[in-house]
């Protein structure tokens, strides 16, 4: 899933970075003919494509270490409580740490 949102990530950077280059290379042509707020435009919709696949892998990746977390922390208190709700276990806790 991590890898798909990658290669997402990587197909809207594309076409944002080459409108850039194609744009700097025409710079002269684009400033004669006074088209300057068409391709900022075109550059900002193509810049919104690509932070919102970003935008998506980022909170894919959080809710991904989340879920690990609690996974985690619910599978430590359920080996902590079955180990302390021994009979003999607590005995031996009790034993080694207060007496």
């Amino acid at each position: 899933m991590v890898v798909g949102l990658k290669f997402d990530s990587f197909v809207g950077k594309s076409p944002a970075v080459s409108h850039m280059t194609a744009s700097l290379h025409g710079l002269t042509t684009i400033r004669a003919f006074n088209m300057e707020s068409q391709f900022e435009a075109k550059f900002c919709s193509l810049l919104n494509v690509h932070s919102s696949t970003c935008f998506f892998q980022l909170i894919c990746a959080k809710w991904i270490g989340v879920t690990i977390q609690s996974l985690a922390f619910f599978y430590f208190v359920c080996v902590t409580l079955a180990f302390v709700l021994d009979t003999d276990a607590g005995k031996q806790i009790v034993k080694y740490y207060f007496l």
